[in-house]
């Protein structure tokens, strides 16, 4: 799997530059192949090769630092658009890509059938009645090209989240909103605490980054909605899966599935669910088409690790036993 870091892909005037995301798109798909290409993998008990094209996932991370980049909420009109934008985008640049691959390196164990029910499923125009076209794209010729020359891949692209991913980029987790402005995460090295960079950078440079907002945060348990002394900007831009309407993750997650050759990781946000909230998002999932309507439900719990307000410079981490600092965009120290 490679991942695409949305936020790379901003040009100087605050635009997305789609152009650059279908050359690094090309060019991630060529990546993968290339991996399985030099990949050694184990003959099955009878010694002979089932035949199978081999899949690849090409993916995006941090959509939600992109929407702050560009200057828009995670929940606006702009959002939705860029949502579909992008899956469509790289769909059919990596597919094209696989059907080229085919004609210049050939299969790799063997091409998928021009004819077979999934390479027909990959491009098919009218499989989901909620699929909306750009004209950026010709989709009918390369319908064409796959049900008469077939695709090296039988998967291309996928969305997941990795929280692991989301550390070593300093991004949000995939094209979900901020889980927390500031969270520690336990990963196989260690305790790792995240912060979106950007979101130190505003605060930062409207001098409210200190110790008493860095306490407050982690009071309110890493969001900022009720801390009045925060522009509403950037309140409004930075806001976390619990501030924000889970009918929006199932409309995104419905609009960009057109364009995924498998299943959703999507995931659910309720501060109090009972069957009648779940049962509504559920049901919007699955009237939309859904496959998967839920895989993971993360419920707010009400015992707060913070049960008491805390004065500005009572807690002291492992970090600020090393260094008295609130930290900074270029040195982001935290705890």
């Amino acid at each position: 799997m490679l991942t695409l870091i949305l936020p790379s892909f901003v040009t100087a005037e605050g635009a997305m530059d789609f152009q650059e995301l279908s050359r690094v798109t090309r060019k991630a798909v060529d990546a993968l192949n290339g991996v399985v290409d030099r990949t050694s993998r184990p003959l099955p008990p009878d010694g002979v090769f089932e035949g199978k094209p081999t899949a690849i996932r090409v993916g995006t991370n941090g959509f939600a630092d992109l929407m702050v980049a560009l200057g828009h909420s995670y929940d606006s009109s702009v959002a939705r658009e860029l949502n579909v934008a992008i899956a469509e985008l790289v769909q059919y640049i990596a597919l094209d890509q696989s059907c080229a691959l085919l004609k210049t390196r050939g299969p790799i164990s063997a091409p998928l059938n021009p004819n077979s029910e999934t390479s027909t499923r990959l491009v098919q125009d009218h499989i989901w009645s909620l699929r909306e076209l750009s004209n950026r794209y010709d989709w009918g010729a390369l319908r064409a090209r796959v049900t008469t020359e077939g695709l090296r891949n039988c998967d291309v692209t996928v969305y997941d989240s990795d929280p692991m991913t989301s550390i070593i980029t300093g991004c949000s987790e995939s094209s979900e909103p901020f889980r927390s402005l500031i969270a520690v995460l336990n990963g196989p090295s260690g305790l790792f605490v995240n912060i979106p960079r950007r979101f130190m950078g505003a605060l930062e440079r409207s001098n409210l980054w200190d110790d008493e907002v860095r306490d407050r945060i982690v009071e309110h348990r890493g969001s900022i909605q009720t801390m009045a002394k925060v522009p509403s900007s950037v309140r409004s831009a930075y806001r976390t899966v619990w501030d924000i309407e889970q009918s929006t993750i199932i409309r995104f997650a419905l609009e960009r599935a057109p364009f995924l050759c498998r299943a959703q990781d999507v995931r659910l946000y309720l501060h109090k669910p009972c069957p009648t909230i779940l049962g509504e998002l559920l049901s919007q999932a699955w009237q939309g088409g859904l496959s998967v309507g839920v895989r993971h439900l993360r419920i707010k719990t009400s015992n707060a690790p913070f049960p008491i307000s805390l004065p500005s410079g009572v807690f002291r981490g492992p970090e600020r036993q090393r260094a008295d600092r609130p930290g900074s965009i270029t040195n982001p120290i935290c705890l």
